[in-house]
């Protein structure tokens, strides 16, 4: 029997030991790449300082009277390559700034609490650097829009409009009440070269379907950040404070003379359909509606990131959305 026991114990060591040495490796590895990579692939807009030491990265594109403020949603890594497309198109008429929030691609990972109230300083500051203080249309995507809301209810007289992108309401609370907190050793995936080679093969498929719209040139970028920031500690105490900001923003709803566009996913309609959420996909956004003459949802077909097959038909609704508040702003400047 201790013959046994004996043996067993040191299988153990050498499997404990084979699992040391690839992670030291592949650690390793993993750093040498990412300091040989992080000279090649530099910020591309501006990084701008929000706390001591801590910057948020954001670009500006295109030029115009109203601007339009690009927010990714939850664990999104890579928002300036995801979402430039988009902006681009929309850049022919507006200005567009993507603002990539701390944890995601070329901004500072942050220990600061992942508050409504810190999301509107932050902001603030991004916009504040540009000189924005009116006219601007934010767009957020997925969880971005609970930030959204409450930056539009707290800058009534700066924010024109919304148009979410398949947003997160508050009315998803009943159904994520209960949501477990995610585990704060994941942070340690990336670090440990384990994101490099999961992205390569158990992941692959997920990766191909965030990737699938992002220009080719912009890929080797992208893997990079997905690479370096994945699920990062920011990003680990963002997740962990989505029941919080459900649970503030309950009962809130948009200003009634905010213009909004809810642009919906029918993928993410049928499946509130098929899962029983407590409140239908659709219901839950006309919920937040207090002015149906300016405010609206529109189902687009295609997958919850709505925007990555859709940039013609969104750019068309804002358009339409736009050319209204511009003949508002006319006749009230008259």
């Amino acid at each position: 029997m201790k013959k046994i026991i004996k043996k067993i114990g040191i299988i153990l060591r050498n499997i404990l030991l084979v699992v040391a040495v690839f992670l030291l490796l592949s650690s390793l590895i993993n750093w040498l790449i990412l300091v040989h990579e992080s000279k090649i692939y530099r910020p591309v807009g501006e990084e701008i300082e929000v706390y001591d030491g801590e910057y948020i990265h954001a670009a500006s594109i295109g030029e115009g009277d109203y601007t339009f403020v690009i927010l990714a949603g939850l664990g999104q890594p890579a928002p300036y390559y995801e979402f430039n497309k988009l902006a681009t198109k929309l850049s022919e008429k507006y200005r567009v700034i993507i603002l990539e929030e701390f944890g995601y691609g070329y901004s500072s990972i942050t220990k600061k609490e992942r508050t409504l109230d810190n999301y509107n300083y932050e902001i603030d500051k991004v916009l504040d650097y540009y000189g924005i203080d009116d006219n601007i249309i934010m767009m957020p995507h997925s969880l971005s829009g609970l930030t959204s809301l409450y930056y539009a209810n707290s800058h009534k007289d700066s924010i024109k409009g919304i148009v979410c992108l398949d947003c997160t309401t508050s009315y998803q609370y009943e159904d994520m009440k209960d949501m477990g907190k995610t585990p704060k050793i994941i942070k340690y995936m990336s670090p440990l070269g384990l994101t490099r080679i999961g992205i390569r093969t158990f992941t692959k498929e997920l990766y191909n379907a965030y990737t699938d719209d992002i220009p080719k040139e912009y890929l080797p970028m992208t893997d990079y950040i997905i690479i370096k920031k994945y699920m990062n500690e920011t990003v680990i105490n963002e997740t962990n404070s989505v029941v919080t900001m459900l649970k503030q923003l309950r009962g809130v709803k948009y200003d009634s003379d905010l213009y909004v566009v809810n642009v919906l996913s029918s993928e993410s309609v049928k499946l509130y359909e098929e899962i029983g959420g407590a409140v239908p996909w659709v219901d839950a956004h006309e919920n937040l509606i207090t002015n149906s003459d300016i405010q609206k949802c529109v189902v687009l077909e295609g997958p919850h990131m709505i925007y990555q097959h859709n940039i013609d038909k969104i750019s068309n609704i804002v358009d339409d959305m736009m050319e209204t508040i511009v003949s508002s702003d006319s006749v009230t400047k008259f």
